[in-house]
């Protein structure tokens, strides 16, 4: 028998992940995981800021490897590739201290993510080839029993959580019989990964083809590959769009037969799915996160993206529990924030989706004419960052977190530090919570175990002197939060997620603590976290 405090179904980049922020925090882990090595083929090729942001705060190499690609936006196009519109991403959005989108070869990304957690050898147990067969609830613990698939040894582990990172066909998902909503996109498209032999132009900006004829999406990647999306229409045979013929003649408008190799060119059908549970079992000690709990249409970048954000939202909660320090409930809270943002991403996908994929000729040309005008009238055509969805009710302060506007990601900016080194903020943040606060004295707590979950930390305007844990704000980003949001402090969560903010008496340290302990003690039952 393998004891472990939580075991994970599925080592993807969600499951590994998962694994990183699980193994930081020094919970036992055990990773299961049926293939033996990572798969050799791209499938997600896009990850925005907030990854990013996850990665800087593992010390991954993804976050500052060269084998990325940063992109500047999207050219709507019509059938020939000449021009309707172009959209830019704004540099004035890039917050969090990364690009908005870059774009990756998601091998390379799963080898770092999972060179990551080789460094918790001591408290992460990595079983590649093993299938899992069976999981049994016992209230109190689960209970899996797995196969070796080279030796047909079989194990069983224990642990007190199971997490369900096992993908879209989630046996985790299917063995406590989860329904899943659908939001209604069911579009079969061609995927073509391709090697370069030889260079072709790129302008750094993804290309939608737009029109009834047949949409197509251009996505540069980083050297040496480039992917190419195109939609199957009616009358097509499936079994010849994969054939060499017929993909030369769709990538020709882009590139010649002989500039490329066709690494992998697969059919895949983009769904729009949600699980309408994410907590199971007698004692809620079985969730699942990542494609096991929604699925996307591609058409945003965002379906690995919304896989790590579980992870980040869902890890420390976890630990919190596992450590005694925060009410089971806590949990409960997972699936409360996270389904509601993804269902507004899913639904946003969708609707950009069915405009690409309208087979009217009239609604192409209207929606084409659109384009054309607010190009040639210097029309922008906004997009809302998914950093600025909020998040849904959960875990915030019942009395000093009422906005919604309050459950979106605290801003990155670059600060300097007491030695004068100017660094990200999140390289001087608390591994639990963060006070920041300025201008006032938050007085001092004696130690306790809530009081040793939060960091302290006092940021002054640039040209001021610090010292201990005080930062510069060196371009007035945070001081100029504060002031949108009329607070002297903020209490940020391990996600870098606001728990509340607070002003002149109530920015109080002892104040902040009983407020933390009154959320991580009532759990869901806050006023804030209604609906839960």
């Amino acid at each position: 028998m393998i004891e472990s405090e939580i075991a994970i179904v599925g080592c993807g980049p969600v499951g590994a992940l998962m694994a990183n922020l699980l193994g930081r925090r020094g919970v036992r882990t055990v990773v299961l995981e049926k293939a033996t090595e990572i798969h050799p083929l791209p499938r997600a090729v896009g990850m925005d800021d907030e990854v990013m942001r996850v990665l800087q705060l593992l010390d991954l190499d993804a976050a500052y490897t060269e084998d990325v690609y940063s992109l500047k936006g999207m050219d709507l196009l019509r059938g020939n590739r000449s021009r309707l519109r172009r959209i830019r991403l704004n540099s004035r959005d890039e917050t969090l201290g990364f690009p908005l989108l870059t774009l990756f070869h998601q091998p390379t990304l799963e080898g770092h993510i999972r060179d990551g957690v080789n460094r918790y050898a001591d408290n992460v147990d990595v079983r590649l080839g093993v299938d899992v067969r069976t999981i049994r609830d016992l209230a109190d613990s689960v209970e899996i029993d797995m196969v070796n698939t080279e030796t047909g040894e079989e194990e069983t582990v224990s642990a007190r959580y199971v997490l369900g990172c096992d993908g879209g066909r989630s046996f985790v998902r299917a063995t406590f019989g989860i329904e899943q909503e659908d939001l209604g996109l069911h579009q079969p498209w061609v995927v073509v990964d391709t090697l370069m032999k030889r260079p072709i132009e790129v302008s750094g900006y993804a290309e939608q083809i737009c029109g009834s004829k047949r949409p197509g999406t251009f996505i540069p990647s980083p050297p040496p590959r480039n992917r190419w999306e195109f939609m199957i229409m009616p009358g097509d045979e499936l079994e010849k769009m994969t054939r060499p013929e017929t993909l030369n003649e769709l990538i020709r408008p882009w590139a010649d037969p002989e500039d490329y190799e066709v690494e992998r060119a697969a059919i895949y059908t983009f769904h729009a799915l949600i699980a309408k549970k994410w907590r199971m079992g007698q004692a809620g000690n079985i969730l699942i996160l990542g494609d096991a709990a929604h699925q996307m249409p591609p058409f945003l970048g965002q379906g690995m993206c919304a896989g790590v954000r579980d992870a980040i939202n869902l890890a420390w909660k976890l630990d919190l529990v596992l450590r005694g320090l925060a009410d089971t409930r806590l949990l409960d809270t997972f699936q409360s924030e996270r389904s509601q943002h993804v269902r507004k991403i899913i639904q946003v996908a969708v609707r950009i989706g069915k405009i690409i994929q309208s087979p009217s000729r009239i609604q192409s040309f209207i929606a084409n004419a659109l384009m054309v005008l607010s190009e040639r009238f210097g029309i922008e055509v906004p997009i809302r960052p998914t950093k600025s969805v909020p998040l849904g009710p959960g875990f915030y302060s019942a009395q000093h977190a009422t906005s919604q506007h309050l459950r979106c990601p605290f801003p990155q900016p670059l600060v300097s530090n007491s030695e004068g080194k100017t660094v990200r903020l999140d390289e001087c943040l608390g591994s639990d919570f963060t006070l920041i606060f300025r201008n006032l004295d938050i007085g001092d707590v004696e130690s306790g175990r809530c009081a040793d979950l939060v960091k302290p930390i006092q940021v002054v305007g640039s040209g001021d002197s610090v010292s201990g844990n005080a930062l510069v704000d060196i371009e007035g980003v945070i001081g100029n939060w504060m002031d949108e949001h009329r607070c002297d402090a903020v209490l940020l969560r391990p996600d870098r997620q606001p728990y509340g903010v607070y002003k002149d008496d109530c920015a109080a340290m002892s104040y902040v603590l009983e407020d933390l302990m009154c959320g991580l003690g009532m759990g869901v039952q806050t006023n804030a976290a209604v609906g839960a």
